[in-house]
Parts: C-alpha cells; sequence; structure tokens
C-alpha cells in the first residue's frame, strides 16, 4: 500500500486552487523573488505581452474578501489599513514566465524550484486519486460479499 508523507517543499502551502487552477498569489511571489510586489506587478505590466490571462488573473472582489478573511498571513494585510486592490494570482505557466521577466538574482534558482513544486503537487494529487479508486474497489468488493459491513467500513474511512 502506498504510504502518505509530508512534503518538505516549503513552497507546496503557498499554492492555492482558486478557479479550478492551481495558483500562487502576486504577494507571495515577491517575498520569494525578494522584491517588492508593486516593483513585481510593475515588471509584469512591462512585459504584458508574455501574460496572457491562462498565466495570471486578478482576483474578483469575493475571492479577495474570502483571503482578507481566512488567511492568517500578515502579508494579506498591511499597515495602511490593507491592500488597494485584489491580488493576481499566477498559474504555473505564469509564475515560469515571471522568473523570466523579474531582475532577482534568485529568479533562475527560484524557476526551478517551482518547477518542482508544481510536479510534486501534481503526484500528491496523484496519488490521492489513486487511493480513492482503490477504496471505492475495496468498497465495491465488500458490499457484494457482506452487504452490512460497508456501512461500518464507511465509518471507519470517514
Amino acid at each position: 500500500m502506498a504510504s502518505i508523507k509530508k512534503s518538505d517543499n516549503k513552497y507546496v502551502n503557498l499554492v492555492y486552487t482558486i478557479r479550478n487552477k492551481r495558483v500562487m498569489l502576486d504577494q507571495d511571489l515577491a517575498k520569494m523573488h525578494e522584491v517588492e510586489t508593486r516593483i513585481l506587478n510593475q515588471q509584469v505590466k512591462r512585459n504584458i505581452e508574455k501574460f496572457p490571462d491562462t498565466f495570471r488573473f486578478q482576483l474578483t472582489k469575493e475571492e479577495f474578501k474570502y483571503f482578507k478573511e481566512n488567511l492568517t498571513s500578515q502579508n494579506v494585510i498591511s499597515s495602511w489599513g490593507g491592500r488597494r486592490y485584489a491580488p493576481y494570482a499566477f498559474t504555473e505557466k505564469g509564475v515560469l514566465m515571471l522568473a523570466n521577466v523579474l531582475p532577482s538574482k534568485k529568479a533562475a534558482k527560484f524557476s526551478i524550484h517551482i518547477v518542482e513544486t508544481f510536479v510534486e503537487i501534481k503526484n500528491i494529487l496523484t496519488e490521492n486519486k489513486h487511493i480513492k479508486t482503490r477504496i471505492q474497489q475495496i468498497e465495491k468488493e465488500a458490499s457484494k460479499n457482506h452487504p452490512t459491513d460497508i456501512l461500518f467500513m464507511n465509518k471507519q474511512i470517514i
């Protein structure tokens, strides 16, 4: 049976699922690249042709409100009472492109590391899908042999 292990990758927890896409927020990317968020977004605007909608999008007011209410991260709320605009979310492709346009010494190393992060997340999701499929197979087999036992199995899993 496959084992589940916790990731050693410190960036995995900074990847969110928004609009069914795995993304990273501009403020987290700015910290990683050791630049201010405004500098990061200026560089993107200067190279906007490299960032189609599939690479980057701005959170809606509702999405931004959710993050402000549910994240404990201090970088969501500044000392000035918060951001003046909703953050931008960068998809995996956008994160890689960002590493190519930022004037950061860490950009090249970071682009390699972020590829590894997204690959690790994909592997984790694939493993979870495999485990879920296997549990469903076991439940199906058990219900054929002992229909009442499946109720007990469901309680144990949940």
